[in-house]
């Protein structure tokens, strides 16, 4: 069975931080657009809304 150097630990730290640091950023911008879909969302659910009032209206 090999050991490990020092250096190879370091190594393999490094491109866990950087994989975890790519995660991280893929998450934010996940939750950027799930923010920006809910925003869609809800301005379409209260675009619906006055249409029904508006129609409700001309009746």
């Amino acid at each position: 069975m090999s050991e490990i150097s020092i250096q190879q630990v370091r190594a393999l730290a490094l491109d866990v931080l950087h994989s975890v640091d790519r995660l991280a950023n893929s998450v934010d911008e996940l939750l950027l657009e799930m923010r920006a879909t809910n925003r869609v969302a809800s301005e379409t659910e209260r675009f619906c809304e006055m249409a029904r009032q508006l129609k409700a209206v001309s009746e």
